[in-house]
């Protein structure tokens, strides 16, 4: 992690009126939080399809039996990947930055692990552990505590991960709760997420709340839903989401004093902000 270097001595001569180098106008409090709160998502998008792939075997078979099933499973719809099992887990090598695999319409590589820990005729506890697990921009390490309620296609995920990307280094422990919208579509039908978050960056903590949100496959932006952000400072921000269509997210953003709005891409860029 990188430190905050002091400001020179030169700087005691400006007047005393200006800010000081720890304080921001309210808005670029706004902002700063927005972009967070996007960046901390990333890696839930890069991990979304990858826990898909891992939650696909018949209820009711043993653990042996769901081993077996997801094993062939996962090579019919990873062909490049290579794939084995022992009587714990299942491991999947995606390969490198030079010879990913698609899934889903993206690129992966890197190592997941699979261990099913138990099934009934209703759910199914899995873990996933990714190493090195990338899509070409983000780096991923972490794990998932994935508890698949099969009869109504709801998704317990307690995750901890940490990765590497353009906003820099972030660890991120998620607690969400997700249902498949269109089960039929998977992920191209969306999901309905709620929880919370916490994550480290730039050794500043900060607080997510997650209620009603619609998410796209691997978009860290919600189309519709609400985020109430901490800040690593205590202020509290409420942000609601709203698509404007298929590529464009409105979100207005509240302190309790002030309100701000900014249009997003789908796929996080700021487009603009007021």
């Amino acid at each position: 992690m990188s430190a905050f270097r002091p400001r020179s001595l030169a700087s005691l001569a400006m007047p005393v009126f200006l800010l000081s180098p720890g304080c921001q106008h309210d808005s670029e409090v706004a902002r700063e939080a927005l972009e967070q709160a996007i960046a901390s998502a990333k890696g839930q998008a890069l991990s979304t399809e990858i826990i898909e792939l891992g939650t696909n075997f018949v209820p009711g078979m043993s653990v042996e039996e769901s081993l077996d099933y997801l094993a062939v499973w996962i090579l019919a719809q990873v062909e490049c990947a290579e794939v084995s099992q022992d009587q714990e887990m299942i491991i999947v090598d995606l390969g490198t930055l030079d010879n990913m695999c698609d899934l889903g319409g993206y690129s992966y590589g890197g190592i997941v692990r699979l261990f099913i820990m138990r099934t009934t005729s209703t759910e199914a506890e899995v873990i996933h552990n990714w190493v090195g697990l990338t899509d070409g921009s983000t780096l991923l390490d972490g794990y998932a505590n994935v508890l698949w309620r099969t009869s109504t296609d709801v998704r317990d995920v307690i995750s901890t991960v940490s990765w590497t990307g353009d906003d820099g280094v972030m660890e991120t422990h998620d607690t969400l709760f997700q249902e498949e919208i269109e089960p039929k579509l998977g992920l191209d039908g969306g999901i309905w997420v709620k929880g919370s978050r916490v994550w480290t960056s730039g050794q500043q903590e900060w607080l997510l709340e997650a209620s009603d949100l619609e998410m796209m496959g691997r978009d860290p932006v919600p189309r519709n839903g609400l985020y109430r952000v901490t800040s690593p400072e205590g202020k509290e921000l409420r942000m609601e989401f709203a698509a404007l269509d298929d590529n464009t997210v409105q979100v207005t953003i509240d302190d309790g004093a002030s309100q701000w709005s900014a249009r997003l891409s789908k796929g996080g860029e700021i487009l603009d902000f007021q």
